[in-house]
């Protein structure tokens, strides 16, 4: 039998994977079955359910409701920021995350740390795996293209 967190990852990763499938509705629902906490206004992020968060608002930007994960978004950037927020290197990547889909190409690129791991899979990096500056950067660490 899985633990909780073991069946976030499971359910997030899943949530990706349905969205890099052209999925979206079908990640939103799965997400918001398995975290419905990130519906409220007032839900608390944790390092476990923020990666949830992350994958929420990018598939309800694939679906059209634009307003609802640049919400969830604006929170999930003011815990990032807070003193309550991670303290670990994958909090590099999750601001990234948030950057990259509020369009904000600039800062997203300026948190490359661990992004880069990340930038071919992940689905909240869409809009960064054409702009030249990350393929260069890529380039020049010998990744795949």
């Amino acid at each position: 039998m899985q633990s909780g967190i073991e069946q976030e990852f499971v359910v997030t990763t899943a949530g990706q994977l349905q969205i890099r499938a052209g999925n979206a509705a079908r990640a939103a629902v799965m997400l918001t079955r398995r975290f419905p906490e990130l519906e409220q206004s007032t839900a608390s992020f944790s390092e476990w359910n923020c990666d949830a968060a992350i994958t929420l608002a990018a598939a309800w930007l694939r679906t059209g409701e634009d307003e609802r994960a640049r919400q969830l978004l604006a929170r999930v950037a003011t815990w990032l920021e807070s003193s309550a927020g991670p303290r670990y290197p994958s909090a590099t990547v999750m601001r990234a995350q948030v950057h990259a889909l509020l369009g904000e190409r600039e800062e997203a690129v300026a948190e490359r740390g661990q992004m880069l791991a990340l930038l071919h899979v992940d689905p909240s990096f869409d809009s960064l795996r054409g702009d030249r500056r990350m393929t260069t950067l890529l380039a020049g660490l010998g990744a795949p293209r």
